[in-house]
């Protein structure tokens, strides 16, 4: 696998694949859509989104949580032998605090990630069983799109279902000055967030990553979940 200046970040992203049964050029396709980056492409341990999106792999406090609780996930691992989890292995309270703190830590926010796509995306197959995914991009675009939107925005836009006040706060979340702007040229902020989320979906190329490809090669993009319109 080629990280170029995020190789020291190699071994999170293959205990994450390891973990969750990714390919690791998934995982650090994920990785790099979501992570800000400091200089020449290096990823930011630190990235942080005012939607409360933090570290490597921008988790937000409830999914974090989520992961936590999950028996088998090396947060629960964690979690359970610092027993900041009650008998029932709900997270404590007073606990929440160092737990999420660990999203700054860059194994740990790899690998939850790569834990939490694969369980997200484990949910809506079974959901949605005429979704077939073989190859790494169109599972990689599939895996961000839950991973960004979650399964319920994810499941809103392959209907092509956005509520236009949802659509209202994603775009204005995501494209700062735009927003007007978008509005006017696609009719409604749901038609004009499924644009932007489009165009992202199409950006997520894990091949970049293969070993043997060239850093800046150009890949032709796989084909876009398209929602149901």
């Amino acid at each position: 696998m080629r990280l170029g200046v995020n190789q020291k970040y190699a071994d999170a992203i293959y205990e994450g694949a390891e973990r969750s049964g990714l390919s690791p050029t998934v995982v650090a396709a994920i990785i790099h859509a979501e992570a800000g980056k400091i200089h020449h492409g290096e990823w930011n341990p630190a990235s942080y989104n005012k939607t409360g999106a933090l570290g490597l792999g921008q988790m937000r406090p409830s999914a974090w949580i989520e992961v936590s609780e999950k028996h088998g996930t090396l947060l629960n691992e964690l979690a359970r032998q610092q027993q900041w989890l009650t008998e029932f292995g709900k997270l404590k309270p007073e606990n929440q605090s160092a737990l999420l703190a660990l999203r700054l830590d860059p194994r740990h926010s790899i690998v939850a990630a790569a834990e939490y796509d694969a369980m997200t995306l484990k949910q809506l197959l079974a959901d949605r069983p005429s979704i077939h995914v073989t190859r790494p991009a169109d599972q990689a675009k599939l895996i961000y799109l839950l991973h960004h939107e979650g399964l319920t925005g994810a499941k809103q836009f392959l209907d092509g279902a956005i509520p236009e006040r949802n659509a209202e706060t994603r775009l204005k979340a995501n494209v700062k000055g735009r927003f007007d702007l978008l509005v006017e040229q696609y009719g409604t902020a749901a038609a004009a967030y499924s644009a932007w989320l489009e165009s992202r979906l199409e950006k997520i190329n894990p091949s970049r990553f293969e070993a043997n490809s060239k850093a800046d090669a150009a890949v032709a993009p796989a084909a876009t979940p398209a929602a149901h319109r």
